[in-house]
């Protein structure tokens, strides 16, 4: 113990010595410190945290295909037909995203808005379509 004391004394003075060493050391932990900060925070909020709606595991998205692409959307006719159909799923719902302008005061600012079809059971579109966030960045 007594050698890990004097070591770390001797470490303090050297630093104290040298001041400009000391702020280099202090600047390279604290920017490592951020970015490790930075870069867990990221992951945590889109690979760790659950989802925010019951059962995620049992939410699918189902996809048309054609020759030309693998994932196609569906029709709102095909979504109406799987629906009646139906015999593997809960609930069947779809939507669709596209682009509109809004302008009026300021610039003219572009955004995805949503569209979501009626759904055959509240708690499939309570729970996961409540938790999409539609609309322009600064509009909530």
């Amino acid at each position: 113990m007594k050698d890990v004391v004097a070591d770390l004394l001797y470490a303090a003075r050297g630093l104290r010595n040298d001041r400009r060493v000391s702020l280099m050391i202090v600047l390279i932990l604290g920017i490592g410190i951020g970015a490790n900060t930075a870069v867990f925070t990221v992951i945590r909020s889109t690979l760790l945290r659950p989802l925010p709606y019951d059962e995620p595991d049992r939410l699918v998205m189902v996809w048309e295909t054609s020759p030309q692409t693998d994932r196609l959307g569906a029709s709102s006719a095909n979504i109406f037909d799987w629906r009646a159909k139906n015999e593997s799923f809960e609930g069947l719902a779809g939507f669709d995203t596209y682009p509109v302008t809004l302008s009026g005061r300021g610039e003219a600012t572009r955004f995805f808005v949503g569209a979501v079809d009626s759904c055959q059971r509240d708690t499939l579109c309570a729970g996961v379509f409540s938790t999409i966030s539609w609309g322009a960045p600064g509009m909530e």
